[in-house]
């Protein structure tokens, strides 16, 4: 059985940029590494770039997450939102 992700790509002042849906198998779905795969697969402008996710939990606030723990932690239904990190100069 199979959740659907409806993920969003942050863009400046976390306005979305551009939103996807996919699916996720349940067995995988508390698999950071997968859930990133998917993302730079549906996102492909992440591709070697740096990026955080987040999610929006229940309160609306957004919540990082970068584990399998954190993942497992989510819960169905969930939304991930991805953000690019600029690499930063150095002296910022």
């Amino acid at each position: 059985m199979s959740m659907t992700v409806k993920a969003y790509l942050l863009g400046k002042e976390h306005m979305p940029k551009e939103i996807r849906r996919f699916a996720v198998d349940q067995d995988v779905s508390t698999s950071f590494e997968y859930l990133n795969r998917k993302v730079v697969d549906v996102f492909s402008t992440l591709r070697n770039v740096p990026y955080q996710m987040f999610y929006k939990d229940e309160d609306g606030d957004m919540i990082a997450f970068s584990t399998d723990d954190e993942t497992a932690t989510l819960g169905p239904p969930w939304t991930p939102f991805t953000t690019p990190n600029p690499p930063r100069s150095k002296g910022a």
